[in-house]
């Protein structure tokens, strides 16, 4: 398929669970001063997202450069979407 392997893209390494971690602690940081308290569930799955958002925005999520400048931005950004958020927007409706 590829002629040349130099040209082959990267093998998939999987999930950098360093970088999930920080996002993770990242994401709890910003409902801490929101004076939030979500379940663990929510924290994980935020941090899930903004791991996915990094994918969609460095070309390679193994350049630590890049995705470290990159994080404040997720932050500032995952912040505002909390500060804004009505409250009661997170919990599902009993049926």
């Amino acid at each position: 398929m590829f002629d040349d392997l130099s040209k082959a893209p990267a093998p998939s390494t999987g999930v950098d669970v360093d970088l999930l971690e920080r996002l993770h602690d990242t994401v709890h940081a910003v409902f801490v001063e929101c004076k939030q308290t979500p379940p663990p569930r929510v924290v994980t799955a935020e941090a899930g997202e903004l791991y996915n958002q990094l994918l969609g925005m460095v070309a390679d999520i193994r350049d630590k450069a890049v995705v470290t400048a990159l994080i404040p931005v997720l932050r500032q950004r995952f912040k505002e979407k909390v500060a804004n958020a009505e409250p009661g927007t997170g919990k599902r409706e009993a049926s």
